[in-house]
């Protein structure tokens, strides 16, 4: 019997279900959708390679994706990769995250002067804790 997930009302005999220490939505733009929806799964797996012994968990969050019939602006037009972490966390972990998402976008996304893909990484109040654009 899993320890992780009680018998419903038998709660009490069983340690407490386990959660996650860290979730990690990864929100790819218009752009990102398009261009590589066939590689999200192997994105989700290179990040949770990076993070597995550090006993993370990683989502993929599609839902700010536009859906038919309906128009946002302000999005960037250029191929960027928002991680978005909804806890703090070491930034020796942040630093295995950026190379991760790097790695992941050079394999898919052509780099020119004028469009160069980046990945920006979110702490869990919003603020941009890095951003790089991918080198040549």
């Amino acid at each position: 019997m899993s320890t992780t997930y009680p018998v419903p009302g038998q709660e009490g005999e069983y340690p407490a279900p386990r959660y996650p220490d860290v979730r990690l939505r990864v929100v790819p733009n218009e752009r990102v959708l398009r261009e590589a929806d066939d590689h999200l799964g192997e994105l989700v797996q290179q990040l949770y390679e990076q993070v597995r012994d550090e006993g993370l968990s990683i989502e993929l969050d599609t839902s700010d994706r536009t859906r038919p019939g309906e128009a946002r602006g302000g999005a960037d037009g250029g191929i960027v990769l928002q991680l978005v972490l909804l806890q703090a966390f070491a930034d020796a972990v942040v630093g295995q995250i950026l190379d991760a998402g790097l790695d992941w976008l050079g394999r898919y996304f052509r780099r020119t002067r004028e469009d160069r893909p980046k990945v920006i990484i979110y702490g869990p109040d919003g603020d941009v804790l890095r951003e790089v654009e991918l080198e040549d």
